[in-house]
């Protein structure tokens, strides 16, 4: 499975002696798992990791889905990103789990009931993921990202503040678009503010992943659910013209390699569509990958601009990077040489650290 962190918590590899496990994604509820040898992780992109569910031998599949309408046929709801590389597998027994509470978009794909071997009721109360709060600093980056982004573009956004400083940055321009992996809460202020356009099947993404105020309007006709295949394909998101990805990252060195997935030795996450999104926004036309994050972490104590990355993997190379943005401003590394890259990622490091980065990058 793709099991994300902060909205996945149960450890499939906990259910039996004998049971394994394989995901892209880690999380805290799997770290047990991980440390018993029961647990793997693919280094795949999302992209990559639809292909891989449509060919990794698998029996049996859980689905979430709505309850059969009269014409016998189900939806996934709000998450149709993955459901469909199972739906097209002849050879895996489906489970659907019908829940009556699982909104359903009138854009998301429907199946006949009849593929299913067995639904069983499921009357779970969808996720509740609320928006992280939100700060000065966070306001600033949204403030130079503003600056980045035409009237009329597509944006894309990771989850949480990613998502958060996309919509915040938009907020005063107009016919904007979406074409995402996922979209929160986040997205119902430029809604309602007129800014996304009012067109059907403005805001394409996969998945909605939110609180019930989320959940309400996902009826509303410019939502569009897609499957993985459609959102993160690459050759698509090129095809799309004044494409600006916006996603974070959880620190960046000076010559432009991008950590997204480790805490020092620890993995506390994955590279996720990441990927996918620089390389298409970079070849769209007038398209730009954003990369945003706050210079320090824990307190100020750490800067997310490094000498060197800590991490033991690198999740993006330094050729992929485009544009940095802290609440310091702007570094764009998209044709800048290597002496050109420090001294723009130094300029918007936290002022603490900017010295120890100079003396770094002279050695």
């Amino acid at each position: 499975g793709v099991w994300l962190p902060g909205i996945n918590s149960v450890d499939w590899a906990a259910f039996h002696a004998e049971a394994r496990a394989e995901t892209i994604f880690m999380h805290a509820g799997l770290r047990h798992s991980a440390g018993a040898g029961r647990l793997e992780i693919l280094p795949v992109h999302y992209s990559e990791a639809f292909r891989w569910l449509r060919s990794t031998p698998i029996d049996a599949a859980f689905l979430s889905i709505t309850p059969p309408d009269a014409s016998g046929d189900v939806s996934t709801g709000i998450a149709c990103d993955f459901a469909p590389a199972l739906m097209c597998r002849p050879d895996v027994e489906l489970i659907g789990l019908a829940n009556p509470h699982l909104p359903s978009s009138g854009s998301a794909p429907r199946f006949a009931a009849s593929r299913f071997s067995r639904i069983i009721s499921d009357t779970t109360l969808p996720v509740q993921v609320p928006d992280p709060d939100w700060t000065p600093s966070l306001d600033a980056i949204a403030g130079h990202i503003a600056g980045l982004i035409q009237d009329g573009d597509t944006i894309q956004a990771g989850i949480g503040s990613s998502q958060q400083i996309a919509m915040k940055a938009i907020r005063h321009h107009r016919n904007m678009r979406m074409h995402s992996g996922l979209v929160t809460d986040a997205v119902l202020e430029p809604m309602d503010l007129g800014v996304l356009d009012p067109a059907h099947r403005s805001i394409v993404t996969g998945a909605a992943i939110g609180t019930d105020k989320l959940y309400q309007r996902t009826g509303d006709p410019r939502f569009s659910f897609q499957p993985v295949s459609v959102t993160h394909a690459v050759d698509r998101i090129a095809a799309i013209p004044g494409f600006k990805a916006v996603n974070s990252a959880l620190e960046i060195d000076l010559s432009g390699q991008i950590n997204a997935e480790f805490v020092g030795d620890r993995q506390v996450s994955a590279t996720g569509g990441l990927v996918d999104f620089m390389q298409g926004a970079r070849l769209s036309d007038g398209g730009r990958s954003i990369i945003a994050l706050l210079s320090t972490a824990k307190g100020g104590s750490v800067s997310r601009i490094v000498s060197r990355l800590t991490s033991p993997c690198v999740t993006v190379a330094r050729s992929e990077t485009d544009i940095i943005v802290t609440e310091y401003g702007v570094a764009d590394l998209r044709h800048a040489s290597g002496s050109e890259r420090r001294e723009a990622l130094i300029r918007i490091a936290h002022p603490d650290f900017r010295e120890a980065l100079r003396d770094a990058a002279r050695k």
